[in-house]
């Protein structure tokens, strides 16, 4: 919900993750964010709804459901594993599945990132994006350069789940993101790169 305060300005409520400046919230508009009318009118992103879209999804693509687990768990796994950020939406479902015969996309910044690491996408999802709509999505602390096709085996487990909201990096995600979670990394997964256009 909109408020003003005497110190603060003009916020905007997230729902999951609170309020943030207009200021905050202004240098997103325009952006492709899925908006949701909440409680008094106010404009706030809905991550449960959108996680619970995301399951309906899931199961009409025909994913392989392994288990469900909430958000707190995965982030908490996540933390355990050295993240700092966590990178599923407070409050929402986390959907472990088989990756099936999809096709995946990783991307990347030359030179900061890596073409492999655990989080992935699915590249239809992507297709047509630019680099700069891709980060905005997908609450990328930089714009990405590159996109690697990872060839991951059809019984890879993979986390999907909502994006969350990274206030250190100025997104709001929104999306889903796959991650590969409990199986190690084969280098020759990760690499089909391309320069991404």
């Amino acid at each position: 919900m909109f408020a003003k305060s005497q110190n603060t300005g003009p916020q905007v409520e997230i729902v999951g993750v609170g309020k943030v400046s207009l200021e905050e919230a202004e240098k997103l508009v325009g952006k492709d964010v899925r908006w949701s009318v909440g409680e008094k009118g106010s404009k706030a992103i809905d991550y449960v709804k959108l996680s619970n879209e995301l399951g309906n999804k899931i199961k009409n693509d025909g994913y392989k459901i392994i288990d469900i687990e909430d958000a707190a768990t995965a982030n908490a796994d996540w933390a355990d594993m050295g993240y700092d950020l966590p990178p599923v939406a407070t409050g929402t479902k986390v959907y472990n599945v088989e990756a099936g015969n999809y096709k995946y996309a990783r991307v990347f910044k030359k030179g900061v990132n890596k073409p492999k690491s655990p989080f992935i996408l699915r590249a239809d999802d992507i297709k047509g994006l630019s680099a700069m709509e891709i980060a905005e999505k997908y609450a990328l602390p930089q714009i990405p350069d590159k996109i690697v096709y990872p060839q991951i085996p059809s019984n890879t487990p993979l986390e999907v789940s909502i994006v969350g909201p990274q206030k250190v990096w100025g997104t709001l995600g929104g999306d889903a993101q796959y991650a590969i979670k409990d199986v190690l990394l084969d280098d020759d997964w990760f690499t089909n790169i391309h320069d991404l256009k």
